[in-house]
């Protein structure tokens, strides 16, 4: 009972689902943004959390400008501690909402 140090993945995932699926997306957006405080300095646990947050989470309350630093970090990240899925999944989502902000996707192919 209580808090353990996975209950921020569970808060995240919770949060995607207060956006996605309840439409609540200010509480949504505010849950995403506890559950990263919520997982302090662990690396590892922050992929998995920063990747629902900037990616599935945010997208709804900032502009996609804001958001494309966070998952180029993500993709960083992830790819140093092993987290290969998240790195794929935040790779994809960087090229892909930077090809709506009108970026060229040459460029882009140097950064990611």
């Amino acid at each position: 009972y209580g808090r353990t140090k996975t209950s921020c993945v569970g808060l995240a995932s919770l949060a995607l689902s207060l956006v996605t699926v309840v439409s609540n997306f200010s509480e949504g957006y505010s849950m995403g943004k506890t559950s990263m405080i919520l997982a302090g300095s662990d690396k590892r646990l922050l992929c998995s959390i920063m990747y629902r947050v900037y990616a599935l989470i945010n997208i709804w309350k900032e502009p996609i400008q804001a958001i494309l630093p966070h998952l180029k970090e993500i993709y960083n990240t992830s790819l140093k501690y092993g987290m290969i899925d998240y790195a794929l999944f935040s790779g994809m989502s960087f090229a892909y909402r930077a090809f709506f902000t009108g970026s060229l996707l040459q460029p882009l192919r140097k950064e990611v």
